[in-house]
C-alpha cells in the first residue's frame, strides 16, 4: 500500500502480524521521517530501501524503530549507508495481543542542525567519552572526520527545532561515567547506549535521569553500571528501562509496583537477588534471566493485566507453578534452568495467546496436559531435561516451529502425533522411550520444513525408508541434522544421498547425519562411507526392549523411594559400615553408568549446540531474547 506524504493511515494488528506500506519516491536532497504512533499495545517499525511484497527478514531492515513500547520513529537521510533514491518499503509488526496505531510519512528539504545549547552538550559528551582513548568512539570519530553532523549519524534523530529526540550510539566504546550533560538535551525521548563502557553507580545515573523530564526510554545494556536498582529511576514517566548485562546487585525494590508508566524492564545478566515484588499494572515485559533470584515461584504475574513476556531463565526459583499464574495476555514464558517442580498446570497451555514456553532443565514431572496443543498458537515449546511422561497429540499445532522434549521419560507410539505440522523446523526427542516403526513415522507425517530431526536413544524400530529424504533434504546453505542413532533400526539401509549432494552439503558442514548403534544389514550403500562409526550386521534381527527397560537407562526416570527408619545408639557402627560399603558399590556403579552414558551425553550436548545455533538464527522478530 502506498501512503502519500503528509497523510496518515490507522490500523490494528495482532502479535506477529505485519502490514506493508511503501513511500512515494524520495530524492537525494530530501530527508524522510516515518512516525508510528501507538495508541494501544506495542508495534515495531522496519524500513527497507525498496518496496517489498512480503515481510522482510531482519537482515534487510536497514532502518528500525524497535526500541520497545511506545511510539516509534525512523529518520532516513541520503547521508546514511544504504540510502538510494526512490521508494522505501515500510513494515509495521504487531508485538502485543492487539495493537492499534497510526502511521505517517513526511519528507523535508531543509538541513537539520542542533541549537547552540544542545550542540555544546553533545561536544562535551564527545570530549568526556571519546577522547580518553584512541580505541573509543571510532565510528563517531569517523563521522566527525567526514563532517557528518550529529543529527545525520544513523540512529540519531533531531527535531526541526534543533533538539535531540533520539541519542543512539551503540557498540562504539564510549568510555566515561554517565554524562550529566544529558540533562541539557531537554527534548530527549530515547537514550540508547547499548554495548559501550559507560560506568557509574545506578543511583548516580538515576540522579541525572531525574532531570530529564522528556525521557521515555533508558537503554544502557551491556555497560559498567554498578550498585542497587534505585527507586528514583521510577520517579520519571519512563516506559522502558534496559539495564541488562551490567553489574547490578541487590533486590528489585518494592517501589517497582508503583511505577505506573513502566511497560518494559530488562535486568537480565546482573547479580540481582531475592524474588519478584508485585508488578506494575501496565507492565508488558519483564526480563530478569541470568541472575540469582530465588525462592518459591512468584505469584505476582496475574495482577499485570497487560503482561506479554516473562523471562526468568537461569535463576534459582523452586516450587510449583500454580494454576492461573499468568494473565491471558501472556505470549512468552521463559523459565529454563531453575529448580521448578511438580506438574505443569492444565490451564498453562490454554492461555489464548501463548507462543513460546521454555521450561527446560527443571524438575517438572507427570504427563503434559492433554490440552497442551488444543487450539494452540505455540511456536516454540522447549521442555528438555525434565521428568515428563507423555506427549499429547499435536494435530492442532499448525504454528509449531520448534519442539524439544529431549531427556525426559516420555513413552508412546508417535507416528500419528506429527500430522499437520508443516511449519515444524526443529524436532528433538532424544533420550526418551518413544517407540514405533520409523518408516511409518516418516511416511505419515507432514514435516516438510524440518532442519533438525533427532530421535536418538529411543526404541524406534523397523527399516530406514528412502522417504526420509522428504524430511531432511540436503542443502548447501542451511545446516541440517538427522540423528536416529541408538535405536533398534534394522534391515537394509537405502541410498540416502547422492555423491553430488554430499559434495555440496556434507563436505561443507551443512549436513550432519548420525546412524550409529543400530542393526543395519550388510552391505551398506556406498554413499554412507563418510558417516562415522556406522556398522552393519549379517543378521539384523533385533529384539526391541520394553518401555520400562528403556527408561531404566535414564537416571531421571528411575523411581525414587524413601523409607523411614529409627536409629538406636547401638546401630550407629553398623550404619557407618553399611554406608562405606554402599559408597564403594555406588562408585563402581557410577563408573559403569558413566561409561554407559558418556558418549550419549557428549553426543547430546554436541547436538544441543547445533540446535541452539539453528534456533538462534531465527529472525529476531520471531524469537526475541
Amino acid at each position: 500500500m502506498e501512503l502519500e506524504f503528509g497523510t496518515e493511515d490507522r490500523g490494528s494488528l495482532q502479535s506477529g502480524e505485519t502490514k506493508l506500506y511503501h513511500t512515494p519516491g524520495v530524492s537525494y536532497d530530501q530527508d524522510l521521517e516515518i512516525h508510528l504512533i501507538v495508541h494501544k499495545g506495542n508495534a515495531d517499525l522496519y524500513v527497507n530501501p525498496e518496496p517489498l511484497d512480503h515481510p522482510p527478514s531482519s537482515a534487510f531492515n536497514l532502518w528500525k524503530g524497535d526500541y520497545g513500547s511506545g511510539d516509534e520513529l525512523v529518520f532516513i537521510s541520503s547521508q546514511h549507508n544504504g540510502f538510494k533514491p526512490g521508494k522505501f518499503g515500510v513494515s509495521v509488526v504487531g508485538r502485543a495481543v492487539e495493537s492499534e496505531w497510526t502511521i505517517r510519512f513526511d519528507v523535508f528539504n531543509d538541513t537539520r542542525s542542533l541549537n547552540e545549547e544542545e550542540k555544546e552538550a553533545i561536544e562535551e559528551i564527545f570530549e568526556l567519552c571519546c577522547e580518553s582513548s584512541s580505541s573509543s568512539c571510532r565510528d563517531w570519530k569517523a563521522h566527525r572526520e567526514r563532517k557528518t553532523e550529529f543529527c545525520y549519524i544513523k540512529g540519531n534523530f533531531c527535531t526541526q527545532a534543533g533538539n535531540v529526540d533520539t541519542f543512539d550510539i551503540q557498540s562504539d566504546a564510549l568510555d566515561c561515567p554517565f554524562p550529566i550533560q544529558f540533562e541539557s538535551l531537554s527534548k530527549l525521548r530515547t537514550l540508547q547506549l547499548k554495548s559501550n563502557q559507560i560506568s557509574g553507580a545506578a543511583s548516580s545515573i538515576a540522579e541525572v535521569v531525574t532531570g530529564m523530564s522528556s525521557l521515555e526510554r533508558l537503554l544502557i545494556a551491556d555497560n559498567k553500571v554498578t550498585g542497587e536498582f534505585p527507586c528514583s529511576f521510577l520517579d520519571q514517566p519512563i516506559h522502558s528501562i534496559d539495564l541488562s548485562s551490567n553489574e547490578l546487585r541487590g533486590r528489585i525494590p518494592e517501589c517497582f509496583s508503583n511505577a505506573a508508566s513502566l511497560e518494559e524492564l530488562n535486568l537480565a545478566s546482573n547479580r540481582m537477588e531475592g524474588s519478584i515484588p508485585a508488578l506494575p499494572e501496565n507492565l508488558s515485559t519483564l526480563t530478569a534471566s541470568d541472575n540469582y533470584l530465588s525462592g518459591p515461584f512468584p505469584d505476582v504475574f496475574r495482577s499485570a493485566k497487560s503482561l506479554s513476556s516473562i523471562a526468568l531463565a537461569r535463576n534459582k526459583f523452586n516450587g510449583v507453578i500454580a494454576p492461573g499464574a499468568f494473565p491471558n495476555t501472556t505470549q512468552e514464558i521463559r523459565l529454563a534452568n531453575n529448580a521448578l517442580s511438580g506438574k505443569l498446570p492444565d490451564d498453562l497451555f490454554q492461555l489464548p495467546h501463548l507462543r513460546i514456553f521454555s521450561g527446560a532443565f527443571n524438575q517438572f514431572f507427570g504427563d503434559l496436559p492433554s490440552s497442551t496443543f488444543v487450539g494452540s498458537k505455540l511456536v516454540l515449546l522447549d521442555l528438555r531435561g525434565n521428568q515428563l511422561g507423555s506427549l499429547p497429540e499435536l494435530y492442532n499445532s499448525a504454528n509449531l516451529e520448534y519442539l524439544d522434549v529431549a531427556m525426559n521419560c516420555m513413552t508412546g507410539i508417535v507416528p500419528t502425533a506429527f500430522k499437520g505440522l508443516e511449519k515444524l523446523q526443529i524436532l528433538n526427542m532424544q533420550e526418551n522411550a518413544f517407540s514405533g516403526r520409523i518408516d511409518i513415522l516418516v511416511s505419515e507425517t507432514d514435516l516438510l520444513q524440518l532442519r533438525v530431526l533427532n530421535i536418538s536413544f529411543n526404541a524406534f524400530s523397523g527399516s530406514m525408508p528412502a522417504a526420509v529424504r522428504k524430511i531432511v533434504k540436503p542443502s548447501n546453505t542451511t545446516r541440517l541434522v538427522l540423528d536416529v542413532s541408538n535405536n533398534y533400526l534394522n534391515g537394509s539401509l537405502p541410498d540416502l544421498f547422492s555423491r553430488e549432494e554430499l559434495a555440496r552439503s556434507a563436505a561443507k558442514g551443512f549436513l550432519i547425519v548420525n546412524l550409529r548403534n543400530n542393526v543395519f544389514s550388510c552391505p551398506l550403500p556406498s554413499d554412507v562411507d563418510w558417516i562415522q562409526d556406522l556398522r552393519c550386521f549379517e543378521n539384523s534381527e533385533v529384539e526391541v526392549p520394553t518401555t520400562s527397560e528403556v527408561l531404566s537407562n535414564y537416571q531421571q526416570c528411575i523411581p525414587q523411594t524413601t523409607e523411614e527408619s529409627s536409629i538406636s545408639s547401638g546401630a550407629i557402627a553398623g550404619i557407618v559400615l553399611a554406608f562405606l560399603f554402599m559408597c564403594i558399590v555406588l562408585l563402581s556403579l557410577g563408573y559403569v553408568a558413566w561409561q554407559h552414558h558418556k558418549a550419549r551425553k557428549q553426543h547430546y550436548l554436541m547436538n544441543l549446540e547445533e540446535h541452539i545455533e539453528l534456533h538462534e538464527q531465527r529472525s529476531e522478530t520471531s524469537y526475541p531474547r
